[in-house]
């Protein structure tokens, strides 16, 4: 994790994809503004977030802005998801609004995978869910910090956090 967009160092975590979910996909927190702690899925070498530093990626996610065209709604998305039949989890994000969808789709992996193969896997994702004119081109880089799920109070209404916890994790292989 990282504490804000602006930090560089890290605070190493690694754990089980349940706890994941019950420590950042319970709920949104409620800020004034976007920037706030960040996820990053990678190992590094040293706790500087960098791209050169990172020897692993542990997850895939895909940044769905629709700054091209407008990008399926949250429910839609999660049901492409949902039928990869892996584990999975997703969020809306700061700036999300139901006619304006904004979303993260988090994919974790079996094992790490080496960082010159995320740009392809990311494709190869976002190709079989059909999110491809949708996903932000920033999201290849391994270092990239996904802020964690907040929102401000008044989009509360239209936050979502999605899991599934009942499949394996997929292989990178």
């Amino acid at each position: 994790t990282c504490a804000n967009r602006f930090a560089k160092e890290l605070t190493p975590a690694c754990m089980h994809w349940a706890d994941f979910e019950m420590l950042w996909l319970s709920a949104h927190a409620i800020r004034e503004s976007k920037d706030g702690c960040g996820l990053i899925f990678a190992s590094f070498s040293h706790p500087l977030r960098a791209a050169a530093n990172v020897v692993g990626v542990t997850a895939l996610a895909l940044d769905i802005d629709g700054k091209q065209a407008k990008p399926p709604a949250f429910d839609d998305a999660i049901q492409r998801l949902e039928s990869l039949g892996v584990l999975a989890g997703a969020w809306t994000t700061y700036q999300h609004k139901a006619d304006v969808p904004r979303y993260r789709l988090l994919v974790p992996l079996s094992e790490p995978m080496p960082p010159m193969a995320l740009p392809y896997a990311l494709q190869a994702l976002a190709d079989a869910l059909g999110l491809s004119a949708f996903m932000d081109s920033a999201c290849k880089d391994p270092a990239r910090l996904f802020y964690a799920p907040s929102c401000p109070e008044s989009g509360a209404s239209e936050a979502r956090v999605w899991c599934r916890l009942d499949a394996q994790a997929l292989s990178p292989h």
